[in-house]
Formats: structure tokens, sequence, C-alpha cells
């Protein structure tokens, strides 16, 4: 390896992870090419498919915790595409289907961190195309998480996302994976306050309470507390809906990078959405202008593309309703 380094047919560079080798794209080119005339190529594919699979699956969280930085990114660009290059073989006609579902399994939550929503929604749909009985209970529950959750951002409001939904969650409370249900629960109940179901989103609220208890985890009550604020100003009851709401503001006071590993949003700036609509409702518009501009300001920061989206579309109510169009077009 370090002859080739030398001979410049490798190329080689220091990251947090250690030193990391590439293949120039001549070199690659014609490697591919005697791999293929070796007739080896499919069994070297099907490694580096297991490989790629024991990447994801020994290191599910690091990768996202990443401080946003240009090495970071590269480090994930990279990343990226061995899992790209193993999810298309293994999907391919030389493919192996059990190991296929099991990488989109392991990819999804890249996929969804990366906010490559598309993209995910078409390698679950694939990977559930292929399933059967005996596959492995764990895998079918990630790949119908991970399509719910892409499903509610590429298919809108849909009775298909609330199909998609309910059947992760069934996945989920049949292996009694706690922290996936209350992840699917909040990803739920944003559908359901997307179409307005008041009762929906209440009930999913004290769901949420009880899978929270479960956990015992204070991120978990905050996130908790997030949605019963939520719902409680869909009911149009204010007073408890500031109550729970600042209460899991208080509950995650530090901004943190999105994790989408577990979450589709950020519950801090979701809590803070809902605080500004509920807030306005009870007539204190400067406290309302205030969150609102928190929301914003900090969704700017966490170098996340949804919950910037989502910061700044949901106070424009707000900016018409006081009449100042020039906020309105800044957030356009």
């Amino acid at each position: 390896l370090g002859n080739l380094v030398n001979k410049s047919l490798i190329g080689v560079w220091t990251s947090s992870r250690g030193p990391c080798y590439r293949l120039l794209d001549t070199t690659r080119a014609y490697a591919l090419e005697k791999l293929a005339t070796s007739g080896e190529q499919d069994s070297i594919a099907e490694r580096h498919a297991s490989f790629s699979i024991q990447m994801l699956e020994s290191n599910p969280v690091n990768l996202f915790d990443l401080e946003f930085t240009e090495a970071a990114a590269n480090a994930v660009r990279d990343y990226l595409g061995n899992i790209r290059a193993a999810l298309e073989w293994s999907f391919g006609p030389n493919g192996d289907d059990l190991k296929a579902i099991r990488l989109a399994a392991a990819a999804s939550q890249l996929l969804l961190a990366m906010s490559l929503l598309l993209e995910c929604r078409t390698w679950m749909e694939k990977a559930i195309d292929r399933m059967t009985p005996d596959c492995d209970p764990r895998h079918q529950m990630k790949i119908q998480a991970a399509l719910a959750l892409s499903l509610m951002y590429t298919e809108g409001n849909s009775e298909r996302v609330r199909e998609a939904f309910h059947t992760a969650l069934n996945f989920a409370q049949r292996h009694e994976d706690t922290r996936l249900h209350l992840s699917l629960l909040s990803g739920m109940s944003m559908y359901l306050h997307g179409i307005v179901d008041a009762a929906g989103t209440y009930e999913l609220a004290l769901r949420s309470v009880a899978a929270a208890r479960k956990t015992g985890s204070p991120d978990d009550a905050a996130i908790a507390d997030a949605m019963l604020g939520a719902a409680y100003c869909l009911r149009s009851d204010q007073r408890r809906a500031q109550e729970h709401l600042k209460r899991s503001l208080h509950g995650l006071p530090h901004l943190r990078r999105f994790n989408a590993s577990q979450y589709l949003f950020d519950f801090r700036s979701s809590s803070l959405s809902a605080l500004t609509h509920s807030l306005f409702f009870s007539g204190n518009l400067d406290q309302a202008a205030h969150y609102a501009k928190m929301n914003i300001e900090e969704a700017a920061r966490s170098g996340h593309p949804i919950g910037l989206c989502r910061a700044l579309t949901n106070p424009m109510r707000l900016y018409f309703w006081v009449d100042d169009l020039e906020q309105v077009e800044r957030s356009l």
C-alpha cells in the first residue's frame, strides 16, 4: 500500500478516524476493468457490501455527531459513496436479498441524517418489495420507520403516510423498542398537525408521555412535553400549551446539531414554533415575535436544511397577521 501511495496510484489523507486511502479515478477505472475480466467482481462486491454493513452497524451515531466542518463533510461524502455502491450491487441482478435488506436498514439513518429523503424512500421501497417473513424483524422495523419518515416530506399529507406510520408503529410496539416508538410517535404527530387532527395529536402526545416514562430519559421527557404542548396549542388550551412548551425548552437548553438518526426534526425548533403561535393566540405579540426570531437564528446555526425550512415557514402566519410583509419576503 505504501508503494502504491509513493507511485501516486493511491491517494491518502488523514481524518479523525485515521489514514484514509482512495484510488484515483483513472486507476480505479483500469482496476475495475481488470476485476471484471477476472470474474471475481461479484465476490468482491459482496465483501464490500458486508464491510459497508459492518461499518454502518458499528458506528450508527458518531457519524452524525461530527461537527459541521469541511473535513467532516468530505468524510461523510466518501462514506456515502461506499454505501451507495454497496446498495446498487446488493439490489442489482447479482445481489443478495437478505444482505440488501440488512444494508438498507443500516443505511436508513445516514440517508435521513443527510436529508436525502427521496433517495431514502427509494431504497426503503425496494427493500420492502424484497422482504420475506423470515427477514430479521429489527431490519424490517428500521426500514418501515425510515419509509414513514421520508414519505412525510416527499408525499405530503397523504393516506399512504398514515399507513406507513401505522405499520412502523406496530413493529416498534411488537418488539418493545421504546425509543423508536417515541421517534415514530413524534413523526406521526407532525403528520396529524398537518391535517389539523387535534384529537389524534393529543392522543399521540399522551402515548409519548407514557413512552418517555419507560425510558426514564430527560431528553425523552422534554420531547414528550414538546408534543403535549403542541397538542394543547391545537386544542386552543394556550395556558397549558405554554407551560409544557417552556418546560420542554428548559429540558433541551443547548442547541445541538440535529440528529436525524432518531428524529426527522429538531424538537427545540418545533417547541419554539408552537410557542410562537400559542403566544400570538393569547395576545402576546412581542413575545411571539421574540421566539420566532430566536427560532430562525438557532436553526440557521444548526446547519440542517429541514430544521431551517421549518423555522422560516412556521412563523410566516404570525408575520402576515402583524402585517410584517418584509419579513415574510425575507423568509420566503
